[in-house]
């Protein structure tokens, strides 16, 4: 698995800084097949975020403190339009909230390759530390995610001829030797 997590230089003026994560994940490299819930990462205007209830595993950013919402953009510019939205509610009671799927949920059969740009809000103080450590435990949840199944042990063959006698193949079991040492 490789996950590159980039925030660009944000210009001088009234600009938001570019974000590009690109995650590969050769199938290959985990024979058993494991169950990906998918990653989103989530900004939500004012408390919005409360109301929030994605289905998969997320990042928020929005405890971050910064000078416009906490959403997510698909421009480096001020006033521009959000990268995608959710309506929350069937009545749009509570407003809406950006997102940007890193990828899907589901079985890793075949490898990933995706790539995702998007723009963090706007900040005077153009310190975005606070954003990469919080993005720098990306890669632990995909991992935490890419052992799914591992624990699930496999079966033993049975054979069942046509007299209907089962024959279970068991493996050997290794008993440790016990060497008494006289002191």
């Amino acid at each position: 698995m490789k996950c590159d997590i980039t925030i660009h230089k944000k210009p001088v003026g009234n600009h938001r800084p570019k974000v590009e994560i690109e995650l590969h994940i050769c199938a290959r490299d985990y024979p058993h097949r494991p169950r990906l819930k998918g990653l989103e990462i989530i900004g939500a205007p004012g408390n919005l975020y409360q109301y929030v209830r994605s289905n998969a595993p997320h990042v928020s950013i929005h405890n971050l403190a910064f000078d416009e919402d906490a959403c997510i953009f698909n421009s480096p510019k001020r006033s521009s339009t959000l990268v995608k939205h959710r309506s929350i509610g069937t009545t749009d009671k509570y407003g809406a909230y950006t997102y940007a799927p890193l990828f899907a949920p589901q079985y890793l059969d075949g490898d990933i390759n995706e790539q995702i740009i998007f723009y963090l809000p706007f900040r005077k103080n153009p310190d975005y530390s606070d954003v990469a450590r919080l993005f720098a435990g990306i890669p632990k949840m995909i991992k935490e995610q890419l052992k799914d199944g591992m624990n699930y042990g496999e079966s033993q063959e049975i054979k069942i001829n046509s007299m209907g006698v089962i024959n279970n193949a068991r493996p050997a079991i290794n008993k440790t030797q016990r060497r008494k040492i006289r002191i």
